[in-house]
């Protein structure tokens, strides 16, 4: 009897007949990344890319961006920022962000000066 691909693959992981078995869906998507994280090389390169790859890279350099800002390190955020709007210049979240970080950045050299 036939039991699919996602219960055949269940059936096959709990008894045993396959060592290393990835679930079909686990493949495709990990195919997917690695392909993603391919083109997005590519864009160095000055190639055009998949959305699927931009959209990795861009959540790459805003996920970047946000640590640096967490770390008070609001110049290198903002110029983290600016690469996602370079690859989406309607990206809204980091217009708001380069703002912020901007105003923070004002902050820290008025206190500095003030002192």
């Amino acid at each position: 009897k036939y039991l699919g691909a996602t219960q055949n693959f269940t059936f096959e992981f709990h008894f045993g007949k396959r060592s290393s078995a990835v679930s079909p869906r686990r493949a495709n998507k990990k195919k997917k990344r690695k392909r993603a994280a391919k083109n997005a090389k590519s864009e160095k390169a000055g190639k055009v890319l998949s959305p699927l790859a931009k959209k990795t890279l861009m959540k790459k350099h805003f996920a970047r961006a946000t640590e640096l800002y967490r770390r008070g390190e609001y110049k290198e955020a903002i110029s983290e920022w600016q690469k996602v709007l370079e690859l989406d210049p309607n990206h809204k979240l980091s217009k708001l962000k380069i703002r912020k970080a901007k105003e923070k950045l004002r902050e820290q050299n008025a206190a500095g000066q003030s002192e």
